[in-house]
């Protein structure tokens, strides 16, 4: 149906239309949430904080049950994080410690930058050594 037609069917299913273009002008269109900053780094570091917990429960910890496999995979992960966050007060039977876990989570994700910038420091310095070792051989 043509735009004119409306205006020919009165005055009343003409204003209906505007009204109804207006409206459609004030949505919104296609607009979405910011995007998070720094979201790929922690995505890394939880993804080998999984990978870790896989790789010890079904080495290290594989014989364990219940909380011993837990605090063991705790350890295997991080003995330093669980030093920090578990070692005072250790996990009992049937507890669920959102709190810990998350401070254990924020602690190896600290500990997993370090070793990964310690890493990228170590490859760059061995880069700049080989450029300077190449440029005394010219």
């Amino acid at each position: 149906m043509q735009l004119s037609a409306f205006w020919k069917m009165g005055p009343r299913w003409g204003s209906m239309l505007a009204a109804l273009a207006v409206l459609s002008l004030m949505l919104p269109v296609g607009e979405a949430a910011p995007r998070r900053g720094g979201a790929g780094r922690s995505g890394t570091a939880d993804r080998e904080m999984r990978n870790r917990r896989t790789e010890c429960e079904k080495s290290t910890c594989s014989g364990m049950q219940d909380i011993e496999r837990t605090e063991c995979s705790y350890k295997c992960i991080s003995n330093d994080c669980w030093s920090e966050v578990y070692s005072k007060d250790q996990i009992e039977e049937g507890e669920v410690d959102t709190e810990r876990s998350r401070l254990f989570a924020s602690c190896f994700r600290k500990e997993f930058k370090r070793e990964t910038d310690a890493k990228r420091e170590a490859e760059r310095l061995a880069k700049a050594e080989a450029r300077k070792n190449k440029a005394q051989s010219l």
